[in-house]
């Protein structure tokens, strides 16, 4: 690739960058780009074009662009100047496909990893403060029970004053502490559970 024609491709990137770079996010849309890429690299080579194209983060293009005109140059070179044009731009064409590719997927998948990841982490914790939250009732419940049978005996003599009373409340504080320390089981486990999907997907 000659000199005037990186240096072409150079400037139109750069315009191309700046004029992405400047667009709102409502703006910034597929075809948005697409009509600023055609009408920027109009001159451009077909590497710098591809590069434009399939270089997802504006930081790196002008990067992509280098690189791959060094590929390009290197191929021209072992093949001789007579195949410069045809043969270098279009392997470098390939090559610069297959990296930006391969990058892209690379970056999305990470990407997808850590979405999924972040969704995890808030539907354990949902669960985790839902259980949490039964554990505080439940234990609100039996402290009120608690006072509700000190109710039951004289306030002097600390004797029983409404038996039938007492033991109603007795049972209902049994059945509320079973249920306690139920939720507490179910709590644990599903702190033990979260814990070890989170391990799973990481490994």
């Amino acid at each position: 690739m000659s000199n005037d024609q990186v240096a072409t491709d150079t400037a139109a990137l750069q315009s191309y960058i700046d004029r992405v770079k400047a667009l709102s996010k409502e703006m910034d849309t597929a075809a948005t780009r697409n009509k600023i890429l055609n009408s920027a690299l109009k001159d451009s080579s077909q590497v710098a074009k591809d590069v434009a194209r399939n270089t997802n983060n504006l930081d790196d293009v002008m990067k992509v662009y280098t690189a791959s005109t060094r590929t390009a140059t290197s191929v021209a070179k072992a093949f001789g100047k007579a195949l410069l044009g045809t043969i270098a731009t279009a392997v470098a064409a390939v090559a610069i496909g297959a990296i930006v590719s391969v990058v892209a997927e690379k970056i999305d998948n990470a990407f997808h990893a850590y979405e999924n990841a972040r969704d995890k982490a808030a539907e354990m914790s949902q669960a985790h403060e839902e259980d949490a939250q039964k554990v505080e009732e439940l234990t609100k419940q039996i402290e009120e029970l608690k006072a509700k049978m000190d109710e039951c005996r004289s306030t002097t003599t600390g004797d029983i004053v409404d038996q039938e009373s007492l033991n109603l409340l007795k049972q209902q504080k049994d059945m509320l502490e079973t249920n306690l320390k139920l939720a507490q089981q179910l709590e644990d486990i599903a702190a033990k559970s979260a814990l070890a999907k989170a391990k799973a997907q990481y490994h």
